[in-house]
């Protein structure tokens, strides 16, 4: 080996134990992942209940005023609005 590989590799085999260090320690993004898909499926549940809500609204069998499923679809639309904005659930 020419004597500038052997310095190389001495390079990578002196620095990786510094990484060595550092390898049992998730990444520093892993947590902003992990809230990220929390988050995500708090709004897939929210989104499948505005839908569930949408239909029960739209297809009741009177067309009586019904504002109680209307107050519930704004503030669960609100809901799903603050966490998309905020990420707080």
């Amino acid at each position: 080996m020419s004597p500038d590989l052997e310095s190389g590799v001495h390079l990578l085999r002196s620095g990786a134990g510094a990484l060595d260090e550092y390898a049992n320690e998730p990444p520093a993004w892993a947590d902003n992942l992990e809230e990220a898909q929390y988050s995500l499926s708090r709004i897939k549940g929210k989104l499948q209940e505005l839908d569930a809500l949408h239909s029960r609204h739209l297809n009741r069998p009177t067309m009586q005023d019904s504002s109680t499923e209307e107050t519930e679809i704004k503030v669960l639309t609100q809901e799903i609005a603050r966490v998309i904005l905020t990420g707080v659930i």
